[in-house]
């Protein structure tokens, strides 16, 4: 009998955090991981400051801190319309990603797919494995990133239990629209199929305006919202996202956040709390700072000759590189961690089938805009010796 279970053999270690470790050795500038350089808001800090060494130094109920809870159903009401009972249908999670993969253990049954657009963020198909689902990926147009309705409905089978959207969408920047999102409603409500939708870049839309699925009102009790606190707010490390959901599928996603990390940490929860406290001014500095520097870092690429569609939201740009070199993803973005200084991450890590993206690369723009007028010096010296 092997020491290893079957599930690990079928995928491999973040790629993204792996370009980050290679950033830190070679001391390059890092634009493979989503790591943005605006601070945490103020009030957040001494929030966070002020509940360590206090009761809130020991665990929340396992699903989260209350008052946070309440606040967050509020939120969606006044957001989304979508009603929540704080109670029974909000849960607090260790960031977006538990929460995502709380969500498909909820629902998936051994054997059960799990649908997803592709380029994917890393996370989903590992997650689907662990939940003992298949994966079953439809591929976007490029250069637009359009979905195609005709493979989405081939992709469809009695074994179909969730679709994964992600709006606005890492690695593409695509937004999904209200169209897009009645057409795929349509879809599951008629085959019984759950949503899980996963919308952490929610206040980072430069084009067209962020839409949920919950805004479908019958969508309501097959959808599984999951949100947080990491980008909006900048940060990252403190781990509170959260998972909103009609009861039924609120209690089976409850079961499982309670075995896999019992709360988050509650110090942060009640910092969080603070956050959505915050003025309008906030996000609309967040929108204008984070739009500079997608179109800085966006133009400078093409530029340098790369081949991009400027992307709808989030904070990510999947750009083409086959007019620089004949370089594979891979060995490319080596060379630019390497050679240029830049660390990036290469496309085919966001594709089932890898070859799809041999001749794409994924750059991060939270970093400041001083950071990537750096990054587009250095690749600007290396590029024109290629």
């Amino acid at each position: 009998m092997g020491l290893i279970a079957d599930r690990t053999k079928l995928f491999q270690e973040s790629v993204i955090r792996e370009m980050t470790r290679l950033a830190i050795k070679e001391g390059a500038v890092n634009l493979s991981q989503g790591l943005p350089d605006i601070p945490a808001p103020p009030d957040m800090v001494f929030a966070a400051r002020d509940s360590i060494g206090s009761e809130f130094d020991q665990y929340s109920i396992t699903y989260g801190d209350a008052e946070l809870r309440q606040a967050l159903a509020k939120h969606l009401s006044q957001q989304y319309e979508a009603e929540y009972d704080p109670e029974d249908e909000i849960t607090i999670t260790c960031g977006v990603s538990e929460g995502i993969i709380a969500a498909l253990m909820a629902v998936l049954n051994p054997g059960d797919e799990a649908v997803f657009f592709e380029p994917y963020y890393e996370n989903y198909v590992p997650g689907i494995i662990m939940a003992g689902g298949v994966p079953v990926g439809v591929e976007l147009s490029p250069p637009s990133w359009k979905i195609r309705f005709d493979l989405l409905m081939k992709a469809i089978s009695e074994k179909t239990k969730a679709i994964i959207i992600n709006t606005p969408m890492n690695p593409t920047g695509k937004v999904f629209n209200d169209e897009e999102l009645a057409m795929i409603g349509e879809i599951c409500l008629k085959n019984d199929i759950v949503i899980i939708s996963d919308e952490i870049y929610h206040q980072m839309v430069y084009e067209g305006r962020h839409r949920s699925p919950v805004m479908i009102k019958q969508m309501q009790a097959q959808t599984i919202l999951v949100n947080g606190f990491s980008k909006t707010y900048s940060c990252t490390g403190w781990r509170v996202g959260y998972v909103a959901a009609k009861k039924a599928l609120s209690s089976a996603v409850r079961k499982i956040h309670d075995y896999l990390t019992i709360c988050a940490p509650h110090p942060f929860q009640r910092a969080c709390l603070s956050a959505l406290e915050l003025p309008e001014e906030y996000y609309q500095n967040i929108y204008d700072s984070y739009l500079r520097r997608r179109d800085l870092l966006c133009f400078g690429l093409m530029d340098l000759g790369f081949k991009l569609e400027l992307p709808q939201g989030a904070y990510y740009v999947l750009a083409d590189f086959s007019g620089l070199s004949e370089m594979n993803d891979s060995e490319f973005a080596q060379w630019l961690a390497k050679e240029s200084g830049v660390a990036a991450v290469h496309g085919g890590s966001f594709y089932t089938n890898p070859e799809k993206g041999r001749k794409l690369i994924r750059f991060c723009f939270a970093a400041s805009e001083h950071t990537l007028l750096e990054a587009l010096d250095r690749m600007s010296v290396r590029l024109q010796q290629l």
